[in-house]
């Protein structure tokens, strides 16, 4: 994934907070086509309702 703050390209599966600038960057900014984070289909529908919630 690449942050929109710095342009740094880090692995989502370690978080989403970018480990230069620290910008916390959430899930409905990106899209899951941009990130990877999440293992499977059932990881991704977890953390988009945790997101709306």
């Amino acid at each position: 994934m690449i942050c929109p703050s710095c342009s740094f390209e880090f692995d989502p599966s370690r978080g989403l907070q970018c480990p230069r600038c620290g910008e916390a960057i959430d899930c409905s900014e990106i899209g899951c086509a941009n990130c990877d984070a999440c293992n499977d289909v059932f990881q991704q529908v977890t953390r988009r309702i945790r997101s709306k919630s």
